[in-house]
């Protein structure tokens, strides 16, 4: 079933919904190659037995070249693909062109995907369709930051075009952030960091100036990410997201809770 991975360290992941173990996504096995590249991830039934595997291919300077995605077919040990990937890498004048190809089960492999790079390895301009009214295509600066996108989903009511005019301060933090849609507008979203540069707030207000909402964050002495609080325009918290780490500044909890609900995602490392 696919072809050579060398996994070299693994992370055992167990997923809680409200305390109570979700058997149907948990655990999950994800391994990983020496340098660090997501190489498997297997998931298991409730009888222990793996029922999904992904499979991730690099090549010698650690790009994604090849991926898939396999089932076991009921009742047997025979695994069935159903999802097959690959990019290609090409030179072109000064560019580097990524073209990713997908194919479903035995259907034509189809274009979803092209990433462009100038020779220095900074982002251009990335295209993403995967069908079904989702496309998504952006351009870059050359911090690697989004200044234009346009984009279609299920919520945008048809595509849409935005730009974003960036500030940034001596150390090229993010300070402000204007979204315009037809030369109007649309947002500015302010942001507020430490002398360390870690992220502090995060304030977004629409074309009136009102607010709409903010993001707080929070960090442990060692500068993990521990928490983020999600405000809404009256300062009541949305959601609550938080990490733990180990000594080796590995996530070994993450999770996010609301008024109703919690769920999180506990990691063991071998």
């Amino acid at each position: 079933m696919g072809r050579g991975y060398q996994p070299m360290y693994k992370s055992y992941c167990t997923f809680f919904y409200n305390n109570i173990e979700n058997k149907n996504n948990s655990p999950i096995n994800n391994y990983y190659d020496v340098n660090g590249n997501h190489v498997l991830r297997v998931l298991f039934d409730n009888r222990g037995q793996e029922r999904y595997r992904s499979i991730q291919i690099y090549n010698e300077i650690s790009e994604l070249i090849e991926y898939s995605d396999w089932d076991r077919v009921t009742g047997s040990n025979q695994w069935r693909r159903w999802l097959h990937g690959i990019i290609e890498k090409i030179m072109e004048d000064d560019k580097m062109i990524f073209y990713k190809k997908e194919q479903t089960y035995s259907n034509d492999y189809n274009l979803i995907g092209i990433t462009i790079y100038n020779i220095n390895g900074n982002l251009i301009s990335k295209m993403e369709s995967e069908g079904d009214g989702f496309f998504s295509y952006h351009e870059y600066n050359d911090r690697n930051d989004v200044i234009f996108s346009r984009y279609e989903n299920e919520k945008s009511g048809g595509t849409r075009e935005e730009r974003y005019f960036i500030e940034y301060d001596s150390h090229f933090n993010k300070i402000c952030i204007k979204t315009y849609e037809n030369e109007n507008l649309i947002s500015e979203t302010i942001n507020n960091f430490n002398e360390n540069d870690l992220l502090l707030q995060s304030i977004r207000f629409n074309n009136l100036g009102n607010i709409q909402s903010k993001w707080i964050y929070s960090y442990d002495d060692r500068n993990n990410l521990i928490e983020i609080k999600f405000l809404d325009n009256n300062d009541n918290e949305i959601l609550i997201k938080y990490f733990q780490y180990d000594i080796e500044n590995r996530i070994i909890k993450e999770g996010e809770r609301e008024r109703d609900y919690e769920r999180y995602w506990i990691y063991e490392y071998s």
